[in-house]
Formats: structure tokens, sequence, C-alpha cells
């Protein structure tokens, strides 16, 4: 008799369908890391969903370095860790100076107030092209 198999796709915290500061609390969202997304998703597997081991644990990019995690903070609760197109290192040269130049341009923006704004600023969106065609 074959064993049934489970696949999770859990959203992390503040993407996809998950609660996001945008939601409506914007700069009273609580601050929160990859150590808070990955403890969120073990919460879910083994609280919400009560699954005791799991077999495989594999991610891209974020997802690999939650997948770090996972195999630092639970190396007992699953067999295997794949983590892909990351590395378990602090982020470093164009891809910080990038997120910098981003996060810089919005938060100087008039219109970001603080994290408290009524309508997105439209730094957002500028800095989502310039980040799509590599400036």
């Amino acid at each position: 008799m074959p064993l049934a198999t489970t696949v999770i796709l859990p959203d992390s915290i503040g993407h996809g369908a998950s609660t996001k500061p945008s939601d409506g609390l914007r700069a009273r969202f609580p601050r929160y890391n990859y150590d808070d997304m990955v403890e969120a998703q073990y919460r879910l597997v083994t609280e919400g969903m009560g699954i005791k081991h799991l077999r495989l644990v594999i991610g891209v990019s974020m997802g690999g370095m939650h997948t770090w995690i996972w195999g630092t903070r639970y190396p007992d609760f699953m067999d295997v860790l794949v983590p892909m197109s990351s590395q378990p290192t602090p982020m470093a040269s164009r891809n910080w100076m990038l997120r910098r130049l981003i996060t810089d341009t919005i938060r100087n923006d008039p219109e970001w107030n603080n994290g408290n704004y009524s309508t997105q600023p439209r730094s957002v969106a500028q800095s989502a092209r310039d980040r799509d065609h590599g400036a």
C-alpha cells in the first residue's frame, strides 16, 4: 500500500495572501524576520495540522533561507533539506546595495509618511521599475 503524500506550501508572513503591513496596520505592523516566519510555519505544521515529522523541507531563494533555518532550529523534525538558490550567509554586494537603494527611495518619499501612508507612495512603483530594469 503506497504512503499518502501531503505537500504544504505556506505563505510567509507579509507575502501572498498572508497578513501584511499594507492590510491596514502599516507602520504599526509588528517587525518580523526569517526566524519568525519559520516559527510560524513550524507552529502551523505541528499545532495546526498535528504533524510530528516531515520527510522534506525544500525552498527557493527566500524559501531556501527558511530551509536553512528549519535545519538549524529543528534538525530532527525532517529527513531531508533542499535549500535552493540560497546560501546561509548575510546579504551582501549588489543584492544589499539594490535593496538599500529601494528602501531609501521609499522612506525618503514624503508620501511614505514614516509608513503611515494613505495611498501607496509613488516611489514604490518607481523603485519596482528600477529593480526590474537592473538599476
